[in-house]
């Protein structure tokens, strides 16, 4: 059955007058103890009952009972890297200095200047002097090129490759055929 609103009112005032009607009448104590000279303790106060709401409304007003909310606490923990880096470290400082300077751009390149050339060098002298020999007016003067020796005089070539230039007191002046360059071994006598 559904109750309207015109019908709670009757009901209400019901309901309250047998709450006053029932309540005890300390009225008439307290007037026999005042005369008696003994204490009156005194009733509590009892406020009026507050109208029930109608189901409709409380229905309508009542608040759903809360839910337990779960916070889900391991989610915000991040999870740390296994090597924490140094920059790593001053990015998550909130009191590292900062500086703005910005490098000035670097000067404009030059065009590269072709490198010179190599001036071609002759390899090392493979002769060591072994020893000289003076027949005037030749001399003959012996080199050793590991177990070989050789034996030349002033414009004597070696294996097509060096050329006697010149025996003087204390060196033998050589010629590397394919560059044109000139070496020299010393003789040790001076």
């Amino acid at each position: 059955m559904k109750w309207h609103a015109w019908n709670k009112w009757p009901l209400l005032g019901v309901a309250v007058t047998a709450v006053v009607l029932a309540a005890p009448d300390d009225g008439a104590e307290g007037e026999k103890a005042a005369l008696a000279g003994k204490p009156q303790q005194l009733a509590p106060v009892r406020q009026p009952a507050a109208p029930l709401p109608s189901p409709a409304v409380a229905r309508e007003t009542a608040r759903p009972e809360p839910q337990a909310i779960r916070v889900e606490l391991e989610r915000l923990q991040r999870a740390k890297p296994e090597a924490v880096t140094a920059e790593m470290t001053e990015v998550a400082n909130a009191f590292n200095p900062v500086s703005w300077y910005e490098p000035p751009p670097p000067p404009p390149t030059l065009p590269q200047q072709p490198e010179p050339e190599q001036v071609p060098v002759a390899p090392p002298l493979p002769f060591t002097y072994f020893g000289r020999y003076e027949d005037p007016p030749t001399q003959i003067v012996m080199l050793a090129k590991g177990e070989q020796i050789y034996t030349v005089s002033e414009g004597d070539v070696i294996d097509d490759i060096y050329r006697i230039e010149q025996i003087s007191d204390g060196a033998v002046a050589l010629v590397y055929l394919p560059l044109g360059i000139n070496q020299t071994i010393s003789m040790g006598v001076q």
